[in-house]
């Protein structure tokens, strides 16, 4: 059964993928030491094509970066509040799944290795507290301060983007043209590519999430074409995806960072909305671990850090993956089941009941 809409169920769909590909690219991506301490089998696949796609698999940032733009653009179109208090709701939401996982780390690492203690209190204990409050909103990587782990680095990415919405939205119908000007503004001023782990580099991703979202873009995209014709696009699109992924490889990230970030996730997402979603077990699949998505990525850097040895001793490399996997998992589930113990949930609804 074919899926017409690009909805809710589609976009959890998206996440659940983009989790995956994420705790594969933190395992197996080129530059990483690990290739080299350990002997990791990787049979019946070359070992350099696994790491290669395990490095295009930065494309999950991508993803989520065009979902929420997506999102976020369609829930502002519809609120009757103010932009203001929109915009509190919208950051009350985004930070309070990750205010619970945060709070755990603190406490285990704490006990485990008294990492946070020195992590933010290197100086004196005032500006440790300051440090851990930045850390608490999100915002160390807006901040420059430290952050017991470097992966969180995307919710200072997702804090700025709420609350540009309503400025965007002010100019609407001249999305594309932003779009150009945010593409031009850092060779302009000769600052170039900011890093894969600057806002900047994926606001360009943000904005074209968000013109998918003001023309239907992905709607429009999957209803092109009957069912002789989708074969042929099945096809053509499996071509356009491989070409891009060894674009994404040669070409140098810093002369067209906007086509590693932005553009060539929005082909997989086409793709996979259209020919990979609608298939009812993986669609299910898919949305499990995209409801499970936002947790597994608080957490399993920590896993990867403390348990590296033991992840990357594991008989095959897809063992490895699956481990990493299941123990996110297993620690997301229990988030959630605390949340619940707590009445947590409950909670912040009442917050986020804003007049």
């Amino acid at each position: 059964m074919e899926r017409k809409n690009f909805d809710i169920v589609a976009s959890m769909a998206i996440k659940g993928s983009a989790i995956l590909m994420m705790l594969f690219h933190h395992l197996f991506r080129n530059g990483l030491k690990c290739h080299e301490i350990y002997d990791i089998i990787y049979f019946p696949f070359p070992g350099k094509n696994i790491c290669n796609v395990a490095t295009v698999f930065k494309i999950c940032v991508g993803l989520f970066v065009l979902v929420s733009g997506y999102g976020l653009y369609l829930n502002y179109e519809k609120t009757e509040l103010s932009p203001s208090k929109w915009v509190l709701q919208r950051e009350i939401k985004l930070l309070s799944g990750y205010w619970v996982a945060v709070v755990c780390c603190w406490i285990v690492c704490q006990f485990v290795n008294q990492s946070p203690q020195y992590k933010y209190f290197d100086e004196n204990i005032y500006t440790g507290i300051s440090y851990m409050v930045v850390e608490f909103l999100g915002c160390s990587t807006l901040f420059g301060t430290p952050t017991l782990v470097s992966e969180w680095w995307y919710m200072s990415a997702a804090v700025i983007f709420v609350a540009m919405v309503p400025f965007v939205m002010l100019f609407e119908d001249k999305l594309v043209v932003l779009m150009m000007v945010v593409m031009a503004l850092p060779r302009m001023l000769g600052v170039g590519f900011q890093g894969g782990t600057a806002i900047y580099s994926f606001v360009f991703t943000f904005l074209l999430g968000m013109l998918c979202a003001e023309y239907d873009i992905v709607n429009k995209w999957i209803n092109v074409g009957n069912k002789g014709e989708k074969r042929i696009k099945f096809v053509m699109e499996l071509v356009i995806l491989f070409v891009g992924y060894k674009f994404w490889l040669k070409i140098p990230i810093n002369v067209f960072w906007e086509f590693h970030y932005g553009i060539y996730p929005l082909l997989v997402l086409l793709f996979l909305a259209e020919f990979i979603i609608p298939v009812f077990v993986i669609q299910k699949g898919l949305t499990f671990f995209g409801n499970h998505s936002a947790n597994m990525y608080f957490i399993h850097s920590l896993f990867i850090y403390y348990f590296s040895e033991f992840i990357y001793k594991m008989p095959h490399f897809l063992v490895s993956y699956i481990l990493l996997l299941g123990m996110s998992l297993g620690a997301s589930m229990l988030l959630n089941l605390l949340k619940k113990i707590i009445k947590y949930e409950k909670r912040i609804a009442t917050l986020l009941q804003i007049n």
